[in-house]
């Protein structure tokens, strides 16, 4: 069976997105599954190379989940993030594998996009 982990907040060896995606894919591979795993662009080398040990790494999610909504705008931010944010969500999503299970959407495990509510097209 095919697992895919998506986390956009897997960047470096700290914290609590390395830690649980870690598990999740030792867990995984340890029974026998296929697993591939999607983390933020921008993760470093060390982050890379310890989830390779496991299964196929990407850093391919642009989306910052804890990025500061002040930076879009002052007022508007939060609406203006998960919109632009829901919008990179999508695009990137377009270019992950399907998992088994048929959803079409490329995850049978998906702990994306910590700040993304709802994903538009």
């Amino acid at each position: 069976m095919k697992i895919n982990i998506l986390d956009a907040g897997i960047k470096e060896r700290l914290g609590h997105h390395y830690d649980y995606c870690l598990r999740l894919a030792r867990h995984y591979s340890n029974n026998g599954m296929d697993v591939r795993v999607f983390g933020g662009a921008g993760m470093d080398d060390e982050t890379r190379a310890e989830f390779a040990k496991i299964g196929k790494i990407s850093a391919l999610l642009r989306a910052r989940p804890y990025q500061n909504p002040r930076r879009f705008d002052f007022y508007g931010g939060q609406i203006l993030k998960h919109r632009k944010q829901a919008q990179i969500a999508a695009e990137d999503l377009g270019a992950v594998d399907d998992a088994d299970g048929g959803d079409g959407g490329g995850a049978v495990m998906r702990r994306a996009f910590a700040g993304v509510r709802q994903l538009a097209a």
